[in-house]
This record gives structure tokens, sequence and C-alpha cells, in this order.
């Protein structure tokens, strides 16, 4: 049988694959070899996300001739007219600008000279001012009524709840038929939540037990001092200091 096998090993045939630069043309090769992109300027990315500064234009005495002030919004100027109270952008601080919103909305106004625009100011500022103290004294009175209630509601051991549940709304309904019903809006701004009243009589009782302290220390010392609000309007400063078991507080 082994004369009709017939031994040796099996070659595979060899074959040539066609390389890239025969079947492609070499214009094609050189073309994808090539990185188009480094022909480009490179341009780096915070160059392309960072804008350009704005450039902030400066209030000028001069503008109040026009019939402009300025006032502070976000740290940046911007005119504001004090015949209409228009506040205009930053970008608007030229004179020509300010001098065509005079012309247009108030041509009756434009041959006036700047005393004329520097008496509506003050008066203006006088307006602001009257209402600033009339709104801080509303608040100081709601306040005082507050504390006042407070004391009441922590005096009769009720819940604090009392104040906002029963107290105000009585309050409220016998305003109207006493007074004035404009008088229930100055009710309304009365805090007597139950926080609130909570918050209240514990600074009650600090300042009481801060008055005995006081009252029982031999040794203390005040000074005085004087600063100023938003309103630039004298605000006085006391500053005391006593013994209290040989410790100064």
């Amino acid at each position: 049988m082994d004369h009709w096998l017939k031994t040796g090993s099996f070659s595979k045939r060899k074959t040539t694959e066609p390389t890239d630069s025969q079947d492609v043309p070499s214009s094609v090769t050189n073309t994808a070899e090539e990185n188009p992109m480094k022909k480009l300027p490179q341009v780096s990315d915070t160059k392309l996300l960072v804008p350009p500064p704005v450039k902030i234009k400066k209030y000028s005495e001069d503008y109040l001739s026009q019939g402009f002030s300025f006032v502070m919004i976000e740290n940046v100027p911007r005119p504001e007219c004090v015949v209409c109270g228009e506040v205009l952008s930053n970008g608007s601080m030229k004179p020509s600008l300010l001098t065509r919103h005079l012309n247009t909305k108030h041509s009756d106004l434009k041959d006036k000279n700047v005393t004329f625009f520097k008496r509506l100011l003050e008066n203006k500022n006088k307006c602001n001012m009257h209402t600033y103290l009339s709104s801080g004294s509303t608040n100081s009175d709601a306040l005082e009524a507050s504390f006042r209630i407070s004391y009441r509601i922590a005096k009769s051991g009720k819940n604090h709840t009392i104040g906002e549940n029963l107290i105000l709304p009585s309050i409220k309904d016998a305003v109207p038929c006493m007074f004035e019903k404009d008088y229930v809006n100055k009710i309304n701004s009365i805090p007597l939540s139950n926080d609130t009243v909570s918050r209240r009589i514990k600074d009650i009782s600090n300042g009481i037990e801060e008055t005995l302290l006081i009252y029982d220390s031999q040794l203390f010392s005040i000074q005085v001092d004087e600063s100023t609000d938003v309103a630039q309007l004298a605000v006085l400063l006391v500053i005391a200091r006593y013994l209290k078991e040989n410790e100064s507080i």
C-alpha cells in the first residue's frame, strides 16, 4: 500500500500582493500623507474664548449741563437723567448721546443752564433722603412693635405661634374699625412668626442679663465714636467694657 502513497509536503504558492504604491496613484498618496492643518496658523483656544476688554466710560461733571448725573450699578457708572430719572447704559456716556436725549424727550429744557439742572438734582436727592428716612422709621416702628408683643407673649406663657395666628389678625380686624384702612398695610409689616417671636424673647432675655451684669460690676469703661451710614448720616457708637467674674467683657 505504501508505494501507492505519494510522499512529500505541500507548499503554498507564492502570491504577490500589490503594494499600496501599485494600487493607489502617487498623487493621492502624497495628498493623504500631507496634513493640511499644518499649513494653517495655529491659534490658541484662550484667544478664541476670552473676549476683548470693554472700556468703561467715566462720568464728567460737565454732563450735568446736559441734564445728567450718574448712578453706580454693579460698580459701573451709568448716566441718569435728572428730569425723568431714566438710566442709560455706560456706552451712552457721551455728550452727543446725552444731548440727543435732552433734545428728544425734554426739548423745552434744552436751553436751560447748568444751574437749573443742579437745582433739579438737589431736589431729587432731598426726595430720596426723605423716602429713605420714612421707610427707616416705619421699619423701626414695626421692629419695636414686634419686641413689645413678643414680650407680652413671653409673660403670658403662651405658644409663640399665637402672634401670627391670633394677635396679628385681631389687630388687622380692629384697625380698620378705628382708623383709616391704609394703616392695615403698616400692621402687615410687623414680624410675628413663630421663629421671630422666639428670637425676640431670647434677645430680650440676653439684654436683661447683660444689664444686670453691668449694674453688678463696679468697674466699667465706655468708648464713644461716630460713624456714618449709607445715607451719610451721623451714627453714634457706644462700646462698653465691664468685669464679670474677673473677666473683661
